[in-house]
């Protein structure tokens, strides 16, 4: 089984995110691409939490992605971005990651490393972490980026790349880690199985979106809404069944009546 690429319309995918055509494989060109894509396509599991197992052949993404302008979570995301970042010229790997190393948490992230033409480092593009991951950052040990604000950065530790934040203490906090091995796309079916299945999931039986709005993070995790503004400061509000659907509707998530309706089914008490 190989990566699906001959499905993609490159021009479709570049209206959806408002970028110019690209012709260059440059960290520019890599940065632009990468910043346009979380800007303009959520993170959000409202099928999963629905109890709709996604579906991550290119075509059926696109469709849902691009076409029907709503959004997904990581596995949806790099099932999109790496064939548009293929499709451009540029040479990536997939890889897996786990979720909160210290803990540990599950294999259950995905990111993509990319090399372009005019530098010797690859770069992490982690366009589906939900987080705010706009920028590419250096694949190097002790290499620190901006995200949104929030310092993140990169280190080699036990055979693994791990990424990490800095939280308000100046600590730094362990995201998520990966290792050099090959991924296949039987890894990604299996694990999207259990991300959107298995009760213990994170992303199941409940709505999570991620959406940088305004310059700000707005995330929905159950009901909880919470707003982080440019300050740090962070405002929320729970969100009912009845507000959901202007809730989502100003996240980007346009819904057809169909799916709206099933996921009000299955909206969470407050």
């Amino acid at each position: 089984m190989a990566w699906e690429t001959s499905t993609l319309d490159i021009d479709a995918y570049l209206r959806r995110i408002s970028h110019p055509k690209l012709n260059d494989t440059t960290k520019e060109a890599l940065r632009s691409v990468c910043k346009a894509h979380v800007l303009a396509i959520p993170f959000e599991n409202l099928d999963s939490a629905s109890g709709v197992k996604p579906c991550l052949g290119l075509k059926e993404v696109q469709e849902k992605l691009v076409y029907h302008q709503r959004g997904g979570y990581c596995f949806e995301h790099i099932t999109l971005f790496a064939a548009v970042l293929e499709r451009l010229g540029f040479q990536l790997n997939r890889r897996l990651s786990r979720m909160f190393p210290d803990l540990p948490g599950p294999t259950t992230h995905v990111l993509v490393e990319v090399k372009t033409r005019d530098s010797d480092k690859e770069w992490l593009a982690d366009v589906g972490f939900g987080g705010g991951m706009i920028e590419p950052m250096p694949i190097a040990s002790g290499a620190i980026v901006d995200q949104l604000g929030i310092p993140h950065r990169l280190v080699w530790k036990n055979d693994f790349w791990q990424l990490e934040k800095k939280q308000k203490d100046g600590k730094w906090s362990a995201q998520h880690a990966w290792s050099q091995k090959p991924v296949y796309p039987i890894d990604f079916f299996v694990m999207n199985h259990y991300i959107a299945t298995c009760p213990d999931s994170p992303f199941y039986g409940r709505p999570v979106v991620w959406r940088i709005k305004d310059g700000q993070l707005v995330q929905l995790t159950g009901t909880l809404l919470t707003t982080t503004h440019a300050d740090d400061s962070e405002t929320k509000r729970n969100v009912t069944a009845s507000e959901a659907p202007e809730v989502l509707e100003s996240l980007g998530l346009h819904l057809d009546s169909k799916t709206l309706d099933r996921v009000l089914k299955h909206w969470p008490s407050s």
